[in-house]
């Protein structure tokens, strides 16, 4: 499974919070706009219900994402470290000698 930068941001938020977070706060803390965070949540609503995790909505409080305790947990760390590692992999490297030039060597 493969995931995207926003939906890596979202996922990363919710784990953190111990309470109901809204899209506002969502919004605020990623960078991502509230309409782009709503479309997002049904994204990441699919990806964790396929990790056997349930992320809970309520109009009123916003997103959690419940049974965070669950060996689940661990596989999506995984996921999200495995993202992470294969979008660095991808960064092109300089040549040596412009970098150097780069640098002011």
């Amino acid at each position: 499974m493969q995931l995207k930068k926003n939906e890596i941001k979202i996922i990363q938020l919710l784990l953190a919070s111990d309470n109901y977070i809204s899209s506002y706060e969502i919004a605020n803390s990623t960078g991502i706009s509230r309409r782009r965070v709503r479309d997002e949540m049904k994204i990441v609503k699919d990806i964790l219900a396929s990790l056997h995790l349930n992320l809970l909505s309520k109009t009123s409080k916003g997103y959690y994402i419940e049974g965070k305790s669950s060996q689940n947990l661990t596989e999506l760390q995984n996921i999200i470290n495995n993202t992470e590692r294969e979008d660095s992999s991808l960064i092109p490297s300089l040549p040596d000698e412009r970098s150097s030039y780069i640098l002011g060597d």
